[in-house]
């Protein structure tokens, strides 16, 4: 199987991802926002060289514990927030090729919003067990950097940050079967704590910068 790396990573926000506006203020360029169509749930986004990081928040949460969304358990992770449940979701992608299976197992989701021509997701069997990340797989998709005219997103930030390097995660699980595997990233550094967070690092962290969100359990260094 081909090596994979991070497509985009995601995490639960408030409504309307007011929590977006200190990355902004902290000199980082917003993208264009989307809205999941049929799921119930929108976001905010922030694009990178080789990644993507989303805010995403419920809209609808009838629309997203109903039909095909119900089965992915975004609204008990939503409705779960503050009390257990993980606020964050992981997005992988091949390193090179198209098509490639998912590297744990998985269930096709084929939501409508995304773009025409776009191979479903692979969803992480695992994902109804909302302490855990929320883990799924895109076999086609491709760096921020590498995307078409039409869909390119602002990738110069205004505080220098450029390329995603590494990913702490923080999880009071021992055992995350899905990111432990030797298939996952290298730059993907699990570690066990008594709660959710997330560290996000640009660069190296050559700036010796970083902010962390007043609301959120998310750093961000650079």
């Amino acid at each position: 199987m081909t090596p994979i790396e991070m497509d985009h990573l995601f995490v639960f926000s408030q409504v309307d991802a007011p929590e977006a506006d200190e990355l902004v203020a902290a000199g980082f360029a917003e993208g264009s926002t989307n809205t999941h169509a049929g799921q119930g749930t929108a976001c905010r986004r922030f694009f990178f060289e080789n990644v993507m990081l989303e805010f995403i928040y419920v809209t609808d949460i009838e629309a997203t514990r109903s039909g095909l969304s119900e089965t992915t358990g975004l609204a008990e992770r939503w409705l779960g927030q503050g009390a257990g449940a993980s606020p964050f979701g992981l997005c992988f992608r091949p390193v090179r090729g198209e098509n490639e299976p998912a590297p744990f197992p998985s269930w096709t989701y084929g939501p409508r919003y995304l773009p025409g021509g776009t191979p479903s997701y692979e969803i992480s069997q695992r994902c109804k067990l909302i302490e855990e990340p929320f883990v799924f797989f895109t076999p086609k998709f491709s760096r921020p950097d590498l995307y078409p005219a039409d869909r390119a997103q602002p990738l110069v930030h205004r505080n220098g940050a450029t390329g995603m390097t590494n990913v702490h995660l923080e999880n009071p699980r021992c055992v995350l079967p899905d990111l432990q595997s030797p298939l996952m990233p290298a730059n993907l550094l699990l570690h066990r704590a008594d709660r959710h967070r997330l560290c996000v690092e640009f660069d190296r962290g050559q700036q010796g910068r970083s902010l962390t969100l007043a609301t959120l359990p998310l750093t961000l260094a650079w």
